[in-house]
């Protein structure tokens, strides 16, 4: 496999496992203490370059070691995150442990201090990106959500974007991970021990990293990645994150996502 000189002489001959995990369309190479990230999406490559150099000494996220762009391919070698997702079996299995440690992760990015953060991912912005995607055709409803379209749900993505259009609340600014599923937050000895494909990080509203980690949190309890596991109310998270969960941006925030 072709790499870019700058990139070779880090991680040349070393041996690596390919991860099959995420959505990102990019392809991600795992070493023993690396992660080589390998995409063609520019902005996201631009997003992620940014928000790990703003997040250095905030928050537990993989440090940047080199970076290199070739022919419309671009190339990003960082610090690989020690521990296991969250989704590991043994966590999803031991709720009385994962649920404070998903609560413990959440309290931590909302205590980020977002002076000169360089993304604000209000709803304005992210419902900007949202109709390009649906313009564009990118919304896969293959993999969405059960219930989102069909009979009682949306009859497409066009649909969902112009009901999310009239539908917006009101937003708390708060430091969001942006995509905050189980598989993106990693545990190392009882703590939790990085985050990582950061790429939608920024400033946004309180219910974007809630939603996704309790649909992700619920998603993965009742098997819909393969293995189910033993029922535990997933509503407890909101008792341990001190709040009333508010159902309408739950969902809200949970439809957005399909247009991403």
């Amino acid at each position: 496999m072709y790499l870019p000189d700058s990139i070779a002489r880090c991680v040349s001959a070393l041996p690596y496992e390919e991860s099959g995990i995420g959505m990102s369309g990019s392809k991600v190479l795992c070493y023993e203490n690396m992660v080589l990230k390998i995409g063609t999406d520019m902005a996201d490559h631009e997003r992620s370059r940014n928000i790990l150099g703003f997040l250095e000494g905030k928050l537990p996220a993989p440090r940047i070691i080199e970076v290199a762009e070739e022919n419309g391919t671009n190339y990003l070698l960082m610090t690989r995150i020690r521990g296991k997702m969250a989704c590991a079996k043994e966590y999803i299995d031991d709720a009385a442990t994962l649920l404070p440690l998903l609560a413990d992760a959440i309290h931590m990015l909302w205590n980020v201090n977002t002076a000169d953060c360089p993304y604000q991912n209000m709803l304005e912005a992210k419902l900007a990106f949202a109709k390009r995607n649906v313009e564009q055709g990118l919304c896969s409803t293959d993999d969405a959500q059960p219930g989102t379209y069909g009979p009682n749900g949306f009859a497409d993505p066009a649909e969902l974007y112009n009901w999310l259009i009239a539908n917006k609340p009101t937003e708390q600014r708060i430091f969001s991970h942006g995509d905050l599923c189980l598989p993106n937050v990693f545990i190392d000895n009882g703590k939790i021990s990085g985050f990582i494909d950061l790429g939608w990080a920024g400033v946004t509203d309180i219910y974007q990293d809630i939603a996704l980690c309790y649909r992700s949190l619920v998603n993965n309890r009742d098997g819909r990645y393969g293995t189910t596991h033993p029922y535990f109310d997933a509503d407890a998270l909101f008792n341990l994150l001190g709040i009333e969960p508010d159902r309408d941006k739950l969902f809200y925030y949970t439809m957005l996502d399909e247009l991403f």
